[in-house]
């Protein structure tokens, strides 16, 4: 099976089309192995948890710009 890594200009196109019907992205992460690319928007469940120390640390700590 070969592996597929998304082309930027996918990632931009999925990323406006969510914008543009209103949703709030959070982050964008890319898996290398298989080309699958996760958004998670913004008080979805599961960006809500820290994956390590230092990612609570900045959920609590860190200043948003």
């Amino acid at each position: 099976m070969s592996s597929r890594t998304p082309r930027q200009k996918d990632l931009e196109r999925t990323l406006r089309a969510a914008k543009a019907v209103g949703l709030e992205v959070e982050r964008l992460e890319v898996d290398p192995a298989s080309g699958r690319f996760t958004i998670m928007m913004k008080g979805e469940a599961g960006a809500a948890k820290p994956n390590n120390p230092l990612d609570a640390w900045l959920a609590t700590n860190a200043r948003s710009s």
